[in-house]
């Protein structure tokens, strides 16, 4: 019995899968991963300026929706402080409008800021010494910054107002509760799809040395997968067993946030080791190119 055991866990380390785990915690990548969660926190609230304020202009309702979904997966202390965020810039939407449209470049600067640190993160996983020229740096750092954005905004203006479309159109037929309710479901691939062409584009761009996207789908694929297991087992290890409030008091919900960005980016980096082990393994990796 022990050896058979002993044999499948050497036949799950052969596999890509286990390559990519064996690999990113022999390297200590999760100390990567901290480095993302600090430009995490540097980005994000530059990110939700411009973000709500876009999102506010279209739909002023659309953000406290699209975070009312994730009830059942998120921590509550996490929820709470986006919400206290959120809310505090949708108080004053005059200004929070002037904010998207004169300081936008500003703040696209500095929600880059996560975009350079994967950059560095992913030439490291990549093993590129060679970065990119700064100008190209420059173009590429806000290019995904804007893209990326654009591509979320998107996904929350879908996935919040996606319902009541679906009720007008399914009263032309006749049936707008049911199409409602198969929106309801549906919304979540939506979600799940613009995630993972975020996740890839991610991939794809922000280190030096660029894979070909079929590579980089399954760990984009893993990385989501992940990223929804462990926000709901750490929403269910906060809630259940930890008293952070007994130990950081009127700071546990910042201490839980940052905690919960730190599991976020560690599988989300996971997932381009994955997608990086794979490409490795493939026979004829003719989609990998480094920029200089």
């Amino acid at each position: 019995m022990t050896s058979r055991l002993a044999s499948a866990v050497r036949a799950i380390g052969r596999t890509s899968i286990g390559r990519a785990v064996t690999t990113f915690f022999s390297r200590n990548r999760t100390d990567n991963a901290a480095g993302l969660t600090y430009y995490s926190v540097l980005s994000l609230f530059p990110a939700l300026i411009v973000g709500v304020s876009v999102i506010g202009m279209l739909d002023p309702g659309a953000t406290g929706r699209f975070l009312a979904n994730f009830n059942d997966v998120l921590p509550e202390s996490v929820l709470s402080l986006l919400d206290k965020v959120v809310g505090n810039l949708q108080s004053n939407r005059q200004a929070a409008g002037a904010v998207a449209l004169l300081g936008t470049l500003t703040s696209l600067w500095a929600a880059g800021n996560y975009i350079a640190a994967f950059g560095r993160a992913g030439d490291l996983v990549t093993g590129t010494d060679t970065g990119r020229a700064w100008w190209k740096t420059l173009l590429v750092r806000l290019g995904l910054t804007a893209g990326c954005g654009l591509l979320a905004i998107v996904g929350v203006i879908t996935v919040t107002s996606g319902s009541s479309v679906a009720s007008t159109v399914g009263g032309l037929w006749g049936q707008p509760d049911a199409t409602a309710a198969l929106w309801g479901w549906l919304r979540w691939l939506v979600l799940a799809a613009v995630i993972i062409t975020i996740t890839v584009v991610l991939y794809r761009y922000a280190p030096s040395r660029n894979l070909a996207a079929r590579e980089l789908i399954p760990g984009a694929l893993l990385g989501m997968v992940l990223a929804v297991a462990a926000s709901a087992a750490f929403g269910m290890y906060v809630s259940s067993v930890a008293d952070y409030d007994a130990t950081y008091g009127s700071l546990a919900g910042v201490i839980i946030f940052l905690v919960w960005l730190w599991l976020l980016n560690t599988v989300l980096l996971l997932g381009f080791q994955y997608g990086v082990t794979r490409g490795e393994s493939a026979p004829a990796n003719g989609g990998a190119e480094e920029e200089g």
